[in-house]
């Protein structure tokens, strides 16, 4: 159901644009500080520091729902952002938590405000999506499907309850555009609509409000405007998210990614030299992420026949990487090797 947005690989980043979804995505109505900070070191990923915002506030409030539901978004995009499964027992402790913590208050609360209910729906529709797509990343489709819908379903009992909860909107979008977009081989069927116009502009009431998935709606619509053919309009979006974010990696792949797919190579180089920066700037610094940086900095001098360019990014890339045994690294090797023989081919420039 969302998306990738650490990967270089278009592949990762539609399936991971939808994950950057999630963490926005769940944004309090009246958001308080701790959960605002939380966001922005999410964003510009400094994991440790928000889950330990949330563990505090966990500790200073334990039956606020909220904070178990950041502490779940946070350790899920530390997953994804290292693509590995480290943390997946507190994740799902977290959200399971949180299911209980809204069901007990639905089950004890008499006469809710509806603004109250609305949260109470779009933060239990949140946690559901959150498990849905967790489990569609380790192949357990049908959970992932029930729990899809799950989500859904009570994301549109918020707006029903609140229709300015522009937050929702941003969820049943993407969940409308998506479900088209994966289906679209069998979307002329009578029984199933053709509804990702319909989600992108959903996802555009978000991404005009003032809320805090103003961000998460914006770096949506990249992935789905891009999806969609819609280039100009997705680096527009790219382009905003990385001003106002210009130390976030989640927002140069964006930026990057919809450069290079619409061929404008220039912009796309800038974009990944200053990704390229970034990661190597970063600590904590995911190196699958720098090995897909520089290849597609190679792959993108080579469409331009910077063929000097092109061979220092692959020797850069095949040296950083030689000593590492997984298959995904190797992989991206192999790509480069193939890209570097071929330049020198074309070149006739003897292969070492």
């Amino acid at each position: 159901m969302h998306f990738n947005f650490c990967s270089g690989e278009f592949r990762k980043e539609r399936v991971t644009g939808v994950l950057f979804y999630f963490l926005f995505l769940f944004s309090a109505i009246q958001a308080q500080d701790w959960i605002r900070s939380g966001i922005v070191h999410t964003i510009n990923a400094e994991f440790d520091n928000a889950i330990a915002i949330y563990q505090d506030e966990i500790r200073a409030q334990p039956q606020d729902f909220r904070a178990h539901f950041y502490l779940a978004a946070a350790i899920h995009s530390r997953m994804i952002h290292f693509e590995n499964q480290e943390g997946e027992q507190p994740f799902d402790l977290a959200i399971t938590r949180t299911i209980e913590l809204i069901q007990n208050r639905l089950q004890s609360e008499q006469n809710p405000s509806a603004l109250d209910l609305a949260q109470y729906w779009f933060y239990l529709g949140s946690a559901y999506g959150y498990r849905a797509y967790a489990q569609g990343r380790t192949g357990k489709w049908l959970a992932a499907l029930s729990n899809g819908m799950k989500a859904n379903g009570y994301l549109h009992d918020a707006i029903r309850e609140d229709s300015t909860l522009y937050d929702a909107y941003l969820g049943i979008g993407t969940y409308k555009y998506w479900r088209t977009s994966k289906l679209s081989f069998i979307y002329w069927l009578p029984f199933l609509p053709d509804e990702r116009e319909d989600g992108i502009q959903m996802i555009k009431k978000a991404a005009d409000s003032d809320g805090l998935s103003r961000d998460l709606a914006r770096h949506q619509l990249v992935y789905i405007l891009l999806d969609y053919g819609r280039n100009e309009e997705a680096i527009s979006y790219a382009q905003q998210l990385v001003a106002d974010y210009p130390q976030s990696q989640f927002m140069y792949w964006a930026l990057a990614h919809s450069c290079y797919k619409s061929e404008k190579y220039g912009d796309a180089e800038k974009a990944y030299l200053y990704l390229e920066y970034l990661i190597e700037q970063d600590p904590h610094r995911n190196l699958n992420h720098l090995l897909n940086c520089k290849l597609k900095l190679a792959l993108i001098y080579s469409s331009v026949q910077d063929d000097n360019n092109c061979i220092q990014q692959c020797t850069s890339l095949i040296e950083l990487y030689r000593g590492y045994s997984e298959k995904e690294k190797f992989g991206k090797i192999d790509q480069a090797e193939k890209l570097m023989k071929r330049v020198k081919e074309r070149n006739q420039v003897p292969a070492e």
